[in-house]
């Protein structure tokens, strides 16, 4: 029924498509939009869907980071996106034809899916055609062109419509659609799913009448809940595999991918018109919305100034006053805030009580909180709530979501501006703040409501209007939206070239290309899709620990770690000789066990057989011998951390490994000294790079017991137990009162870092 009644406007939002990412369209198997980064890592999850069956083992466990468990868990599966990629990877697509082909659909479909919604709220096609280009061309689209996940918001709109036509008609059959629109979104964005809890329960809040029979509630609330229910295995799943390897996002991360105050004078930089406009630029945190809509919702309410009909009387004085009083104390607050700001903090006391502000977000949030009663308090506002009118939710709605979009700390250029703003709050939501980083995504829900607002301020403003003026106006609207939103020329790239597996190279060989970085490590994974090797490469939201050994040990040249990876298995390396790895085959040779294959104009190609797997790391670590003293050349005062028996206490350099730092032992008893244990916990990258471990029984005359490369031994304990990384350091049994580590080299980057270190007996 939507495709007979809404089939032009979805034929108009494919030709916008279409020109607007030209020349995509005539070149879905040769170009990438954007970048290689994401859009290779998306095709080859699209790819890896289409021959696996979704949540099965063999899925969860994809053919990348290898040997990592659970590689689909390390970002969003994707699933909901084979809808479209799926049919066209099983009729003979190639992966990119596949992913160009989807990134296109998302356009499409977000465009045509709000132009149903629209038209359900205002019946005019007219301003259903507006809402529907406007989310669809939307500026937060051009900041995101590589995450086709985030494109790809199509079913929250269709989720919206279906709650709607319910609310007018309870009829089962629409919770059902608003239901299985909201396990699509989750299966294609769970970033989406979960954020979009807001806007649900926002409109729960205002559309849903107070009084219905109790069977129509708990049909409400079922349907509702039965994605979640249906998705909590996959989330479990994800639970499960992120804590046994330590994943989880910090609160460091979680900022850093906040929208400012300023974002919404910050626009993409890959936009025609606005690129100038760079107020505050920071990660994801560009949230210009355009001029076009807020122009329009402005004009309608120049034009339309009478308040809106209150039902009954006027609003009671008693109420009034407490909204005056409410003012009031507002703006006090608003001054309180002030003083701090101008270096005279305020400090009063009246007997017992006293009332210090020393800084300005809490007497500020005060007075928005006040501000806030004020508002949803006044006589427009309940009588919008009463007559449970559209336009307000979403105007409010996209208030409240870019309020989301703050961040737990919500800070205005740089500066904290509020205690505890929305997002704070979803933070103690049981698994958000260990799986979502990014609350600036909230923009993509945001230019959702404020289409729609739009969409119903656009009907307010021109009812009074003949058609033809009507006309004229939506085309001057559609081509200024077009404009805030217009990405001319469109990034298009070349994906990298597929590559040549020998047929020496074993069955089963694990493919490394070498050297590793974001780019590489995305093309990778793209070239798997055509060799069908596991590639140990890969790029995620997540990456799993070994990888960070893997990376720093070959950034610092410390190619025995290669022998450690995966040992059981054959391991081809593919080294590009258009880069420094061209340098490589003989320090590979020498310090490994691979060997050289064949060697192209581009590629040289070793080889390094399986192995045994190492059994020191599982034999029985000995006895933890008594620490009496321990002191270090590098961050004394922090030394202590290490021998605290808390793994969550970390000592470590404050600079990179320099070749001068040691770490000195004093036992409490001399004793005969078997080995020493140093555990990384999540700071995996920080092993020594070439470590020396001497003994003493006197502290002047020492004895060298141990020297080595620890990249191989510390890669070995990651893969065994990602959480703790205890790597430990066997030699023959010596009596000894002290032990002092040495650590003897130069890494590019990282520091020493010891989270618990203990002396073997």
């Amino acid at each position: 029924m939507l495709l007979r009644r809404h089939g032009a406007a979805g034929a108009v939002l494919l030709l916008l498509a279409v020109v607007l990412t030209w020349p995509l369209a005539a070149q879905l198997g040769t170009r990438v939009p954007s970048d290689n980064g994401d859009p290779l890592l998306s095709a080859w999850t699209l790819w890896w869907n289409a021959g696996h069956l979704p949540f099965s083992d063999a899925w969860w466990n994809g053919a990348i980071f290898a040997p990592a468990p659970d590689a689909l868990t390390f970002s969003d599966h994707r699933v909901g996106l084979g809808l479209i990629a799926t049919p066209l990877l099983w009729l003979g697509a190639s992966p990119l034809v596949a992913y160009n082909a989807t990134f296109l659909a998302s356009y499409v479909l977000s465009g045509w899916s709000m132009y149903a919604l629209a038209f359900v709220l205002t019946r005019r096609r007219d301003a259903a055609l507006l809402a529907g280009v406007a989310f669809a061309f939307h500026p937060f689209r051009a900041d995101h062109l590589a995450h086709l996940e985030l494109l790809s918001s199509y079913w929250l709109p269709l989720a919206l419509l279906a709650l709607h036509r319910w609310a007018a008609t309870l009829a089962g059959r629409w919770l059902v659609a608003a239901s299985v629109a909201l396990m699509l979104q989750a299966l294609t964005c769970g970033y989406y799913f979960v954020y979009s809890a807001v806007l649900v329960w926002a409109w729960l809040a205002w559309f849903v009448p107070w009084r219905l029979p109790v069977r129509q509630y708990l049909a409400l609330l079922g349907a509702l809940a039965a994605p979640v229910v249906l998705l909590a295995p996959v989330l479990w799943r994800y639970h499960v595999a992120h804590d046994a390897l330590g994943l989880s996002r910090t609160l460091t991360e979680i900022e850093q991918l906040s929208a400012d105050g300023a974002a919404f004078l910050t626009a993409p930089e890959r936009l025609s018109v606005w690129s100038w406009l760079q107020v505050w630029p920071s990660p994801e945190g560009a949230l210009f919305p355009g001029i076009t809509l807020l122009l329009v919702m402005a004009l309608t309410a120049v034009s339309h100034r009478r308040p809106l009909a209150v039902d009954g009387a006027e609003q009671h004085p008693r109420w009034a006053a407490w909204r005056r009083a409410a003012l009031v104390l507002a703006g006090l607050a608003l001054v309180a805030a002030v003083l701090p700001a101008l270096g005279r903090p305020l400090d009063l006391a009246a007997g017992p009580l006293r009332l210090s502000v020393r800084q300005s977000y809490k007497p500020i949030s005060v007075a928005v909180a006040l501000l806030l009663l004020v508002g949803l308090g006044s006589p427009a506002v309940q009588a919008a709530w009463r007559q449970r009118r559209a336009g307000p939710f979403y105007l409010g709605a996209t208030i409240l979501l870019w309020a989301c979009a703050l961040g737990p700390t919500a800070r205005l250029f740089g500066e904290r501006v509020l205690y505890k703003p929305p997002y704070a709050w979803l933070m103690a939501l049981p698994g958000f703040a260990d799986e979502f980083r990014a609350p600036a995504r909230f923009g993509m829900l945001a230019a959702l409501t404020l289409s729609v607002a739009a969409a119903v301020a656009f009907c307010r403003l021109s009812a009074p209007w003949p058609p033809a003026r009507r006309r004229m106006m939506l085309g001057i609207l559609v081509a200024g939206v077009l404009a805030d939103g217009a990405v001319v020329p469109f990034p298009l790239v070349e994906p990298p070239a597929m590559l040549a597996v020998p047929e020496s190279v074993p069955a089963g060989a694990i493919v490394l290309e070498l050297p590793m970085g974001v780019f590489e490590d995305a093309a990778a994974m793209y070239r798997g899709t055509g060799h069908g090797h596991a590639v140990a490469n890969g790029l995620s939201g997540y990456q799993p620990p070994h990888l960070t050994v893997l990376q720093a040990a070959l950034n610092d040249q410390q190619f025995g770690v290669l022998d450690a990876l995966a040992p059981e298995v054959p391991l081809a390396l593919f080294l590009d000789l258009a880069t420094e790895a061209r340098h490589w085959p003989a320090a590979l040779a020498a310090t490994t066990t691979a060997r050289l294959l064949s060697l192209t104009s581009t590629h040289a190609v070793l080889v390094r057989p399986p192995a045994p797997a190492e059994s020191w790391l599982a034999a029985d670590a000995g006895e933890a011998a008594g620490i009496a003293g321990i002191v270090s050349t590098a961050n004394p005062d922090a030394i202590g951390r290490a021998v605290d028996g808390d793994p969550a206490t970390v000592w470590g350099t404050t600079r990179p490994q320099q070749g001068d730092e040691t770490v000195t032992m004093t036992l409490a008893a001399e004793t005969d000294v078997t080995g020493v244990q140093f555990a990384l916990g999540s700071y995996v990258g920080g092993f020594p790079r070439d470590l020396t471990v001497s003994v003493s029984l006197d502290g002047v005359a020492w004895r060298e017991v141990w020297r080595g490369a620890t990249a191989r031994q510390t890669m070995t304990a990651v893969l065994a137990d990602p959480r703790l990384a205890r790597v430990p350091i066997r030699f023959a049994a010596t009596p000894a009162r002290f032990v002092r580590l040495a650590q003897m080299a130069r890494a590019n980057e990282a520091g020493w870092v010891m989270a618990e270190l203990m002396v073997l007996r």
